[in-house]
């Protein structure tokens, strides 16, 4: 397809990272997951222009290893997460540990001994966090503070350069959700910049939120503390050191709220 042709993609995502994403992946979720995108509106906007691209899919669910693989995964594995990672599935695959167990049987293979016993029972939810999918689940953890703290949460449905819309009583707060994935001594560090496609060599350069795109930052670190951070405080910064900032990460919940606490006040800062 000619280079020039508009397609619909996502902010900070051009069509190199989509085709990389859909060679690594073998599921649509897993394609979002490796763009750091969540929403099922998202899904679809990627499944449409993958097809304007001429993108091939064809691998999405199909099993792409032998039998001798499976053997050899079978007997290097520990649990059923090395197993599945090891044969190509995406952790939250709802479907491979059935499928591989079926095959493994077929084989004769022992996989009673994988996850240090047998496998759940039909129906069951396996679900271990990992700080690999913070990205993800960044949006998520924000938005729950925020409802427990007693605000109004909505999502926009069409692409927008915020994550989350915030309602409390001071008005409606544009919210662009950012993670923190490296570690400092005593602190992590978060980019607040992003990525946008241009016309330059590599494509692509780091730019600023401005004011009339967000009000403020909500920031997950590792150790899931979450921070409420202003546009105004940061405008202009690259990267925060979250240490900095300890003055607008929320208090933690405790098992009976605190009415002397006065809620999330960080967003006022």
């Amino acid at each position: 397809m000619d280079s020039m042709t508009k397609v619909d993609l996502p902010p900070g995502v051009d069509e190199r990272d989509l085709r990389r994403a859909v060679g690594v992946s073998r599921s649509w979720r897993g394609v979002l997951r490796e763009l750091g995108l969540s929403s099922a509106h998202r899904g679809r906007q990627l499944r449409a222009t993958c097809a304007l691209l001429g993108i091939d899919t064809r691998h999405f669910g199909t099993r792409s290893w032998s039998d001798a693989e499976l053997r050899t995964a079978v007997a290097a594995a520990g649990t059923w997460l090395d197993l599945t990672r090891s044969l190509g599935y995406a952790e939250d695959s709802g479907s491979a540990r059935a499928t591989v167990r079926k095959h493994a049987l077929r084989l004769g293979l022992d996989v009673g001994r994988l996850s240090s016993g047998p496998m759940p029972p039909p129906g069951a939810l396996a679900a271990v966090p990992d700080l690999a999918h913070l990205r993800s689940a960044g949006p998520y953890l924000v938005a729950a503070a925020c409802v427990l703290a007693g605000h109004r949460v909505s999502w926009p449905l069409e692409p927008a350069v915020y994550d989350l819309l915030v309602d409390d009583a001071s008005g409606i707060h544009r919210v662009q959700v950012k993670t923190c994935t490296s570690r400092l001594p005593g602190s992590w560090e978060c980019s607040i910049s992003r990525s946008e496609y241009a016309r330059v060599p590599g494509g692509k350069r780091r730019v600023h939120y401005m004011p009339e795109e967000i009000d403020v930052f909500g920031i997950v670190d590792g150790d899931l503390e979450v921070y409420l951070v202003p546009l105004s405080v940061v405008a202009g910064a690259g990267t925060l050191s979250m240490r900095r900032y300890a003055a607008f990460r929320l208090p933690r919940m405790r098992s009976a709220p605190d009415a002397a606490s006065g809620g999330l006040d960080t967003w006022s800062g």
